[in-house]
């Protein structure tokens, strides 16, 4: 809040509306202790090894289900939840997923109206014609069954026998209640990229190679997903041990 009214004010000097910025007086310290400062832990940010496996296990039962599979390519991809939602079949080539479209909301007056635009989360300023995504054996079933559904839309996820693509908030709402009746800790389709960038570093792809794939910088790879998840000890202990036997 500090921020934001600082912010306005220096607005304000520039337009030679006002003269100070009160905010340069106040410290943010003084206020932390009104604050709720919990964080997630690594554990709440990425689904686990065995969370995975029980989404894939359950969404093999609902296969006809747009979101669903929406979901599986989301594990296969670590693509973003307006990203699968924009996605057209024609961005599919032979050996990868070019993704260069996302689903926005657009306020119209008390309306929200869902859009599609031809830029990512990372290229809203400076659009570079997004990013290529490899495809996996596992994504390619899931893109084949997502073909499967029936009506002609130019989007790889639609309804059956409707052309509009999935709204971003049905495909999280689903995905939350699955997650919750599976019994996993995260619910969101970002621990599906945070859990493809733990599976990307467990292959040996460098920092600028997870980087280009999920669509950030670097510097966001190392600082903000790349994880440091106790539920992987019991992994890390089983190498450990490995190594040590002659």
């Amino acid at each position: 809040m500090i921020q934001s009214l600082g912010a306005v004010f220096d607005y304000g000097i520039r337009k030679k509306i006002c003269f100070d910025n009160p905010t340069r007086y106040i410290e943010a310290q003084d206020y932390y202790k009104h604050c709720n400062q919990e964080v997630k832990t690594d554990e709440e940010k990425a689904f686990s090894t065995e969370e995975l496996a029980r989404i894939t296990e359950d969404a093999q039962k609902h296969l006809d289900n747009p979101r669903v599979l929406m979901s599986l390519l989301a594990k296969e991809t670590g693509m973003r939840a307006g990203e699968l939602a924009a996605l057209h079949a024609e961005d599919l080539q032979d050996d990868f997923i070019h993704v260069h479209r996302q689903q926005i909301k657009v306020s119209e007056g008390k309306h929200n109206n869902l859009v599609e635009v031809g830029y990512t989360k990372d290229e809203r300023m400076h659009p570079h014609n997004g990013r290529f995504i490899p495809i996996t054996e596992e994504a390619r079933t899931v893109i084949e069954a997502a073909k499967a559904i029936p009506g002609d839309s130019p989007y790889l996820f639609h309804e059956k026998n409707c052309s509009k693509m999935i709204p971003t908030d049905g495909y999280a709402q689903n995905l939350r209640k699955r997650c919750r009746r599976l019994g996993c800790v995260p619910t969101n389709n970002h621990a599906f990229r945070m859990a493809f960038n733990s599976r990307l570093i467990e292959l040996g792809f460098s920092a600028s190679d997870r980087a280009l794939i999920l669509g950030h910088e670097v510097q966001t790879n190392e600082t903000h997903y790349s994880l440091t998840d106790k539920r992987r000890l019991d992994v890390i202990k089983d190498r450990l041990i490995c190594k040590e036997e002659p």
